[in-house]
């Protein structure tokens, strides 16, 4: 293993390069940094690991409009492989309310199976 490879790693993410600064490097062996809120002075050390930066932008950041907030939810389902939840959120049907017109009940999406057991397909003696 070359000297020059241990210190590449994974490329950053353009979102995550859009919204944070990256400051200091972790004191493990992990290869981690911490990183700064573009938006926000309180958030000085996030440590990149997990969702934890798209985390700060859709729970904990003030200033953060909420077209960022979007795209953080998009980033974090797309990490998960939830590209049919990725095209809920940019479809339009994201922002409909299930409840119809005038009422506060909300609609039945549909039938649920009934739960059945395997006593009535089993043999016994």
């Amino acid at each position: 293993m070359s000297a020059v490879a241990a210190l590449v790693g994974c490329p950053v993410s353009s979102f995550i390069a859009d919204n944070f600064n990256r400051g200091e490097k972790v004191d493990n062996k992990s290869g981690r940094y911490y990183w700064s809120c573009k938006r926000c002075p309180d958030a000085l050390r996030i440590q990149g690991r997990d969702n934890q930066l798209p985390n700060h932008l859709i729970h904990k950041c003030k200033t953060c409009p909420a077209e960022i907030r979007k795209q953080a939810r998009v980033f974090v389902m797309g990490k998960a492989g939830g590209e049919d939840a990725v095209e809920f959120i940019n479809s339009d049907m994201a922002d409909a309310s299930p409840t119809p017109q005038g009422s506060s009940e909300p609609v039945a999406l549909g039938k649920r199976k009934k739960k059945s057991t395997l006593i009535g397909f089993a043999d016994y003696p």
